[in-house]
């Protein structure tokens, strides 16, 4: 179904805006001066001849005045441009009007001011409208076409916030094998497959601009089990996942930065054990997740520091692009402890 810009746009590429606004406005003159006549053909003459007059007035002024003076902020200017203008065109009218209505009509009262002015007046109706008209579908063309660059822009900053993503996740996941080849793990193959289920993901699946919530958490799942094999036995991982997820969308690859971060602030700095819980819960269309993990003994701040980290300011990006005003992101520090929480709400 065409949006009414496009269905504007459409019409306007053959000036038909401008035969269906005449057509409507001349049946709306016919309509109110009905009762006036009995003879049609004089009907029809008194309504269009002041509205042939009335054309030349607006079209004057869409195409030479608003252009030349208001377009300028020459308000004077157009101001005393406009009003000689339905001067001389209310003149014409008359005019012709009396050689019309010869007949009936008393010289006297053609000419008179107060004929000319309720003539000023209806071509002055005609020039507002029209301006009003053109006026209003200009705005609201140029706001149709602000709103599809805005949209063409976001979904190039997410392509590219993407594309930051993957190259990101694919260096941490070759650093895990690498340490897993060195220790000559026996587990190192089972890492491969759960890296290419990954890695079938993000290249087949993490393209769209949403995917099943069920398969980002299996995405999450797989990339945990690789971090464990790379730790081992001083990795306390646990994961709970709550609610019916089956039928609901999110972003790809939006929670993996949060996991990311938890295994390179915690496990990751220290040699000793540490945990990680990761938990969601799903209620009705609110997406709750939350990742708690052990920081260092120096209590590092948990936002990457290093050089080229993109993962959690990458996130925090998408995440104002897809849910403004939407979602809820907190990081808790508790004694050795540092929680993030996040809640969407999921349309």
């Amino acid at each position: 179904m065409q949006t009414p810009a496009q269905w504007y746009a459409r019409i306007s590429k053959y000036g038909l805006q401008h035969l269906f606004f005449w057509l409507a406005y001349t049946a709306f003159w016919f309509l109110s001066s009905a009762d006036a006549y009995t003879d049609y053909q004089l009907w029809a003459l008194n309504v269009c001849i002041p509205l042939l007059f009335h054309a030349v007035a607006a079209y004057f002024n869409l195409y030479v005045l608003i252009p030349s003076f208001l377009q300028k902020k020459l308000y004077l200017a157009y101001a005393l441009a406009l009003g000689l203008t339905i001067s001389m065109v209310s003149y014409p009218v008359l005019f012709l009007l009396y050689r019309v209505n010869v007949d009936i009509a008393l010289a006297s009262q053609v000419w008179s001011w107060k004929f000319f002015l309720v003539t000023a007046i209806g071509v002055s109706y005609s020039v507002v409208i029209t301006t009003a008209l053109k006026l209003f579908f200009n705005w609201y063309q140029r706001d149709a076409e602000t709103k599809l660059l805005s949209t063409l822009n976001t979904e190039s900053e997410l392509k590219y916030l993407k594309t930051q993503i993957n190259p990101h996740f694919l260096f941490n996941s070759l650093n895990n094998l690498y340490a897993l080849a060195l220790k000559k793990s026996d587990e190192t193959p089972k890492a491969i497959l759960k890296l290419s289920e990954i890695l079938r993901y993000v290249l087949y699946e993490a393209g769209e601009k949403k995917v099943p919530l069920q398969k980002e958490l299996e995405y999450l799942v797989n990339y945990v089990e690789i971090e464990k094999l790379r730790f081992g036995d001083r990795a306390n991982i646990e994961m709970n996942f709550k609610g019916e997820i089956e039928d609901q969308l999110i972003e790809p690859m939006l929670l993996i930065p949060f996991v990311e971060n938890a295994f390179k602030h915690g496990l990751g700095k220290t040699n000793g054990p540490g945990f990680i819980e990761i938990e969601s819960e799903l209620t009705n269309n609110e997406f709750f997740f939350r990742v708690t993990n052990n920081v260092n003994a120096s209590n590092e701040v948990y936002i990457d520091k290093q050089p080229g980290g993109i993962g959690l300011s990458n996130v925090i990006n998408r995440l104002n692009i897809l849910y403004p005003e939407r979602y809820q992101l907190n990081q808790i520090e508790s004694g050795k402890n540092h929680q993030v929480q996040l809640k969407i709400q999921l349309q």
